[in-house]
């Protein structure tokens, strides 16, 4: 294809994902605040701080933290 016309099909693909997103972060949104299930709450809630950046430690570097933490006490 033109490179103009590939430019254009991406530049279009990206507005409409744009869009797409926002009405999924409301839904997200949403069903973090109001869904009838606890679990769908609790999911989409860790699902919008995940997204946010606040990601869960894994376990091992929660361990790690933890022995760090320990050696700094005793000495």
């Amino acid at each position: 294809k033109l490179a103009h016309v590939q430019q254009y099909l991406m530049q279009r693909m990206n507005e409409e994902f744009g869009m797409s997103a926002t009405l999924a972060a409301g839904t997200i949104r949403r069903l973090a605040t109001g869904a009838k299930s606890e679990y769908v709450q609790l999911e989409a809630s860790k699902d919008l701080l995940d997204r946010a950046g606040y990601k869960p430690i894994d376990r091992s570097q929660g361990i790690a933290l933890l022995l760090i933490a320990a050696l700094n006490l005793c000495g």
